[in-house]
């Protein structure tokens, strides 16, 4: 498939957009459950706020026994279960 339309100017940083997080959607739950760490994704780019709590109450990764995801030596071990979401904000030019 070609690609059609033209590139924007506007860096997707500026935009109040959902990005692509791995999400599953379970029966009988009214929110998606977070397949990855989301730390460093900023919320508005996650496409839906929580009703109470945070996040991390609809994170998956935070349900593996035995798995503290906070603690590096397990980072290979969470890495190759989850998905590993990255963001690189735009820096702004100063001129």
């Amino acid at each position: 498939m070609k690609p059609s339309g033209e590139a924007s100017s506007v860096p997707f940083s500026f935009l109040h957009l959902p990005a692509y997080v791995p999400q599953n959607k379970i029966p009988d739950l009214v929110y998606p459950s977070f397949l990855c760490n989301i730390d460093d994704v900023p919320h508005k780019h996650i496409g839906w706020d929580p009703p109470r709590g945070s996040y991390d109450d609809h994170n998956l990764i935070y349900t593996v026994p035995g798995i503290d995801v906070g603690d590096d030596a397990n980072a290979e071990k969470k890495n190759s279960m989850f998905s590993v979401v990255k963001y690189y904000p735009v820096e702004e030019n100063e001129d």
